[in-house]
């Protein structure tokens, strides 16, 4: 039997307008319009703050954050809990790039994201999403087994071709 939690909005894709929101963050309220026509923008949606694989690339965002601020880009971790956390999680991973709070996942349902089969169970998808300047999406990577879910190399590449 399929589970209804399945049947969410379609996924976002390149080309298409990034929706546009306002989360709770470890560096106070975010809103992605704020980004626009300034820096570019990577979306890193982890799964849960518990998924060692999710830890692991954030750690590793945070480590690039500074090459790619000189690139003009502005990395965001959206994870599904509280404000707390979200700092919780910036803390226990030392992270310099913001933590969002998306309690209710309704960001990670704009942006077409769903549970996806694993296994035998239904899991949350990770994704990375690049989006420019002026606000269009231009790079998707998510998957259902976290380890596929950020290409350092990949996206530095796709930011580069953003820069041109």
């Amino acid at each position: 039997m399929a589970d209804s939690s399945q049947t969410l909005e379609k996924p976002i894709e390149i080309g298409a307008a990034a929706p546009d929101f306002t989360l709770e963050a470890t560096t106070g309220s975010v809103h992605l319009a704020d980004f626009r026509n300034k820096e570019n923008v990577v979306l890193f949606f982890i799964r849960e703050y518990s998924c060692p694989q999710c830890q692991r690339h954030a750690s590793n965002l945070s480590k690039i954050a500074d090459e790619l601020k000189a690139l003009d880009t502005e990395v965001l971790i959206i994870g599904s809990g509280t404000p707390a956390d979200a700092a919780n999680y910036a803390r226990k991973l030392r992270l310099r790039i913001p933590v969002l709070a998306d309690a209710q996942r309704s960001v990670y349902h704009q942006y077409g994201l769903r549970k996806g089969m694993l296994a035998v169970l239904y899991v949350q998808r990770s994704a990375t999403v690049l989006i420019d300047k002026t606000g269009i999406v231009r790079y998707i990577e998510h998957s259902t087994n976290p380890n596929a879910s950020f290409n350092p190399g990949e996206l530095l590449a796709e930011i580069r071709k953003v820069q041109k």
